[in-house]
């Protein structure tokens, strides 16, 4: 009978223990997980290997872009030399009319080279329409005694006009690098040599050579002039 109340007290004074006993192993264990996820989280991601198509790459070359690119670094040997000419400006004039005139014997001389080309193509040398690649076109009229040259060229985005009507050119000088920019849109078919040659006491003169690739028949319809188009 004196037992009983002592047995109770007993277990009365171990309930705490087991109580905390349960909670300190769930507080472990979910520590361990935790501790489990940040040693994930820091390792090395699964490498998954990228495959790169060119045609979706949104770099790579079209078509003709690939063909122009073949023809700047094929071999090529000089086919012909041309000269053009324009009138010389008279007496002390400003250095704008010079420059003027030099730019026409330019012009001039790349049409002459251009006719030749498609003459030895059997191509029409008049009154004639040539694209020459998809940002410039050039078109020959000849009207009684007027010849007039007129050159479209797509540069840095801004359409550009050249007009040379009987070897004076019909706006002001343009820039420098357009004149360049016309013999590279050949892809190295046609190249100034020289300007500013005097012959004679009233013009000036400029020469542009053609280049033919190594082995290239010139009468083959195939080259500079592949696109062209005749106006009605």
């Amino acid at each position: 009978m004196l037992q009983r109340p002592i047995l109770h007290s007993h277990w009365r004074s171990l309930l705490p223990l087991v109580v905390i006993l349960p909670l300190t192993a769930l507080v472990v264990s979910g520590c361990g997980s935790g501790g489990s996820d940040r040693v994930a989280s820091t390792a090395e991601p699964e490498a998954f290997p990228v495959r790169i198509e060119p045609g979706r790459n949104g770099a790579a070359l079209s078509n003709e872009e690939e063909a122009e690119r073949e023809k700047r670094t094929m071999p090529r040997a000089l086919a012909f030399k041309v000269t053009g000419a324009a009138p010389r400006p008279e007496g002390d004039v400003p250095a704008e009319q010079r420059i003027a005139a030099s730019q026409a014997a330019v012009i001039d001389a790349f049409c002459r080279a251009l006719i030749e080309a498609r003459q030895a193509r059997g191509q029409p040398t008049e009154n004639f329409t040539a694209r020459l690649g998809p940002r410039m076109t050039v078109v020959h009229r000849r009207q009684d005694d007027s010849v007039e040259i007129r050159i479209k060229i797509l540069y840095l985005g801004i359409e550009n006009t050249l007009v040379v009507r009987n070897g004076v050119l019909q706006h002001p000088p343009v820039d420098l690098r357009l004149i360049h920019r016309l013999f590279e849109e050949t892809n190295g078919e046609f190249s100034l040599l020289s300007t500013n040659n005097t012959i004679d006491d009233e013009r000036v003169t400029a020469t542009v050579a053609c280049y033919l690739p190594a082995g290239f028949d010139p009468t083959a319809k195939v080259n500079i002039a592949r696109t062209d188009e005749e106006m009605p």
